[in-house]
């Protein structure tokens, strides 16, 4: 990627730097970042964990990367503006490479989370869109979704993460349209407690566990042209 701006800490120890970036602007413009690159942001320690935006702070991040802070990008709370992340990079994560506490009016295209040290994607709430959004190299699960409702993952994928694929837990109403888990060092697909999610198209294949693993109560599910081996 191209940068024309390149914001960092002093220090490149993700466990100690001081430097973070928290957005606040809840006006329609919000947050905006372009050919921008993000190095050494944030640590272990509240509101200061890498690029956070609090609640109601719109953001448009196009054609960016955020490489080797403590949590790449982080969403604090609800917006009834949208959220948009697209073309761009966060990688070499010390945590999770993008946590959303709520997802709404969020959409992400044509990105990768890669190397992180726990989730790729870590996402909760409802009404989101990811098209070509990608989980690579996560010490954890690629996609962790926990309690999340009425989204939609096209042409997105999670490959070569240590733990699950795609883990839904207490997620419903969910359309997955050609998604692909594959070579996980676990599961491909687990879901516990999530009921009324649709596959069309898409595939689990050669992970360490099984390609699809769904507990007792989740119920209603449907697949349509899917490979699970």
């Amino acid at each position: 990627l191209t940068r024309n701006v390149l914001i960092r800490s002093s220090g490149t120890n993700s466990a100690a730097n001081s430097s973070f970036l928290w957005a606040l602007n809840q006006h329609a413009t919000g947050f905006v970042a372009v050919h921008t690159e993000f190095a050494y942001l944030g640590a272990n320690s509240l509101d200061r964990s890498g690029i956070e935006f609090s609640t109601g702070t719109p953001f448009a991040v196009s054609s960016a990367s955020v490489r080797n802070g403590y949590v790449g990008m982080k969403i604090a709370g609800i917006s009834t503006l949208q959220r948009r992340l697209q073309g761009s990079i966060l990688y070499g994560s010390q945590a999770d490479g993008f946590h959303a506490f709520d997802t709404a009016n969020l959409r992400v295209d044509d990105s990768l989370i890669a190397d992180s040290g726990e989730d790729g994607f870590d996402l909760r709430g409802t009404g989101a869109f990811f098209s070509g959004a990608h989980a690579f190299g996560s010490s954890q699960h690629g996609f962790r979704l926990d309690s999340v409702k009425r989204s939609t993952f096209s042409a997105s994928s999670a490959f070569s993460n240590s733990l699950v694929a795609l883990n839904l837990t207490g997620s419903e109403n969910n359309d997955f349209i050609g998604f692909t888990a594959k070579h996980s060092g676990g599961t491909g697909i687990a879901l516990l407690n999530s009921s009324s999610n649709s596959w069309v198209g898409g595939e689990a294949r050669g992970n360490a566990g099984d390609g699809l693993s769904a507990s007792a109560i989740s119920s209603y599910l449907s697949f349509d042209k899917f490979n699970a081996v």
